[in-house]
């Protein structure tokens, strides 16, 4: 008991000191652990990882985005091919049309034939599906 008064009569005189002592001891035991635990972040599937975790999720991410963006542009540049032989082909009907190689009546016809199959077609699928909602709509006997 000697001992404890003599320790709580140090602290009551040197009251400061003591009360820097005790921070130095937190400071110090704080810094141990901050020095010996993992760094974590929030991953990509916000649960708590470490560096080579997060590093992992990154690299399958860019290697998904990569993948979609080879096959979009893949899809661009075969419009674009697509795009282009077309202009080429209507580029050398215009040609032919111009040097009186080939009849541009001819052309004219074959659009309107073409055009009038679409409707044609069009028009009948129309008309089965207004016979399906009549014959829906209609009291069953």
């Amino acid at each position: 008991m000697d001992i404890v008064n003599k320790i709580l009569k140090w602290i009551d005189h040197y009251r400061y000191t003591a009360l820097s002592l005790v921070i130095i001891v937190i400071m110090a035991v704080g810094v141990i652990t901050t020095i010996g635990c993992v760094s974590k972040t929030t991953g990509l599937d916000g649960n708590k990882v470490d560096r080579l975790t997060f590093t992992s999720q990154v690299e399958a991410q860019v290697a998904v985005l990569e993948a979609k963006a080879t096959a979009g542009f893949a899809n661009l540049d075969q419009q674009d091919l697509i795009k282009a032989r077309l202009f080429e082909v209507t580029n050398q009907l215009v040609t032919k049309a111009a040097s009186g190689e080939t009849n541009p009546i001819g052309y004219i016809l074959l659009a309107l034939t073409g055009a009038g199959t679409v409707l044609g077609v069009g028009s009948s699928l129309d008309n089965g599906r207004k016979d399906k909602v009549i014959t829906s709509l209609k009291p069953k006997t």
